[in-house]
């Protein structure tokens, strides 16, 4: 009997989704961490991890590197708190939207907003060494949000 094409997008889902948990698996034995955001293309829902030694930022399922650039047009007074511009860059061209490079997006943060960010990024940090340990000890991560209200997803 003959698959539908749904049945068949599916499996490939699972298979690439699996795919994608264990490179996110296999780099976090290797010392990156996992990030509380989720890569940037349509669809995609995959988190990001990231090399502590290089910085660099990737999504496991679309292999796409997300890139993050300081916005230098702003006077040296405010460069402590400048916009931070992301765009992806894909590593592949399998698909359309691995082909799709995000338009960047500048923001301008104030110091407040700044020490939220990197507040934001030690908690991250930390959630994410958890969750490693976890994956060391067997657990499984899974393509689930929680549902509780006090947790956001």
């Amino acid at each position: 009997m003959a698959r539908s094409l749904e049945e068949t997008n599916v499996a490939a889902s699972r298979n690439n989704r699996d795919t994608a948990i264990a490179e996110i698996s296999r780099l976090l034995l290797e010392g990156w961490t996992l990030l509380g955001e989720v890569c940037p293309l349509a669809n995609c829902n995959t988190p990001l991890v990231r090399n502590r030694n290089t910085g660099v930022t990737m999504c496991c399922q679309c292999r796409a590197q997300v890139v993050r650039s300081i916005n230098h047009l702003e006077s040296p007074e405010t460069q402590q708190e400048n916009g931070i511009s992301a765009h992806v860059q894909s590593s592949s061209s399998s698909s359309h939207e691995e082909q799709v490079i995000g338009s960047e997006q500048e923001m301008s943060f104030s110091l407040l907003e700044a020490n939220y960010i990197r507040e934001f990024q030690r908690d991250s940090d930390r959630v994410s060494k958890q969750i490693g340990e976890k994956l060391l000890q067997g657990w499984t991560l899974l393509d689930m949000n929680c549902s509780s209200p006090q947790v956001s997803s």
